[in-house]
């Protein structure tokens, strides 16, 4: 009885968050794409966006696996840690050609 209940639960609090983890996504590409070649790693999406590093890291997964960004490179984050750079399809052929460098 109480497996049955939990399962419910998860299943509500997926319904709830869904219409939250599609926006965000929407939210991320729509930032990303603003960026063209330049592209955005995740910390500087977490700082445009307002998100915390696990929901926009969990997003920008999502995004990649759906084809929606892609990573071209690296450079470096607030800290100095090298970080992804993801951009949107049409600007990562751009990047791929050398026509702008990312960072």
């Amino acid at each position: 009885m109480t497996e049955s209940i939990q399962s419910e639960n998860s299943r509500d609090a997926y319904a709830r968050a869904l219409p939250n983890t599609e926006a965000a996504r929407l939210a991320i590409v729509r930032y990303i794409d603003g960026q063209r070649a330049h592209g955005a790693t995740c910390d500087e999406i977490e700082v445009a966006l307002g998100m915390r590093h696990q929901s926009a890291s969990a997003r920008i997964t999502e995004l990649r696996r759906g084809e929606k960004i892609e990573a071209v490179g690296k450079r470096p984050t607030r800290t100095g840690s090298k970080a992804a750079v993801y951009v949107t399809p049409r600007f990562a052929r751009k990047v791929q050609k050398g026509l702008e460098l990312c960072g």
